[in-house]
Formats: C-alpha cells, sequence, structure tokens
C-alpha cells in the first residue's frame, strides 16, 4: 500500500478541548478528500468511517436504488483476490470487528466499522481493496 503522507498534504490546525488527551492529524489527499485521524493510546478497537456527497438523491432518473446498490458493495464479502479472503466483513469478523453501519440520507452515504486496533492496517487494505472499482 502507497504511504499515506506520498500523497497528502497537511490541513490546517485543528481547536480541541484542553483535556482532550487524543492526538488529532486533519490531512488533505491528493484526490482532495479530507481526512481527520485520531489517535487514542488506550483505545483496543479502531474505527473508521467515509461519509462522502452522493447519496439517492443522485440516482439516475431511471435507476432508483443505484447509490444503496454501491454502498452494499463497497462492504460485500466476495472479493475476487484469495489473499484477501472473505472481504471486509468477513475480516471484521474474525478480529472483532462489528457489524458494519451503513447508512444514508438524501444527499449523503456513509460507512462505519471498528475492528481490534492490531487489525486496523488488514481491515484498511481489505477496504482499500474493494474499492479499486470505484476510481476515477
Amino acid at each position: 500500500m502507497e504511504s499515506l503522507s506520498s500523497r497528502s498534504r497537511v490541513s490546517g490546525p485543528i481547536v480541541k478541548f484542553p483535556r482532550d488527551e487524543n492526538e488529532y492529524r486533519g490531512i488533505i489527499l491528493s484526490n482532495r478528500l479530507q481526512v481527520l485521524l485520531v489517535r487514542n493510546f488506550s483505545a483496543k478497537k479502531a474505527a473508521v468511517s467515509l461519509s462522502i456527497g452522493v447519496g439517492p438523491i443522485n440516482d439516475p432518473k431511471y435507476y432508483s436504488g443505484l447509490s444503496q446498490l454501491l454502498l452494499y458493495s463497497l462492504v460485500s464479502r466476495d472479493t475476487e483476490n484469495l489473499e484477501i479472503e472473505y472481504g471486509l466483513a468477513g475480516f471484521l469478523e474474525r478480529n472483532g470487528g462489528s457489524a458494519i453501519s451503513l447508512a444514508y440520507n438524501d444527499d449523503t452515504s456513509s460507512i462505519t466499522f471498528e475492528v481490534n486496533a492490531t487489525a486496523l492496517n488488514g481491515a484498511l487494505e481489505r477496504y482499500q481493496y474493494q474499492h479499486r472499482f470505484f476510481k476515477m
């Protein structure tokens, strides 16, 4: 997997509560995706959430439900790569992860999941692998 720092730049300062011991870092990827990284040294679980500004309101006239279909396909259990067995959902189940939350309103879609902190890199690799179909 390509290094995050090789394709990103740091965003502006992040304001936080003075007693908040978490570390925060904002970055902007080369595709202009804004990312907020939060680090909590005592956490046993890691969480990932992605929200995009596309929802059912953006579905083509004759393809109602297309955005929901694409959202579910992002977390499908089926992959072609045997090294990434069972896709993201299966990996989460085997590594203390919670059920994947899929939510959307008229103009936004979100995917959220958690996994044991030690398995975060593996979850992100599977997540990235499944997203290869949606690159523009």
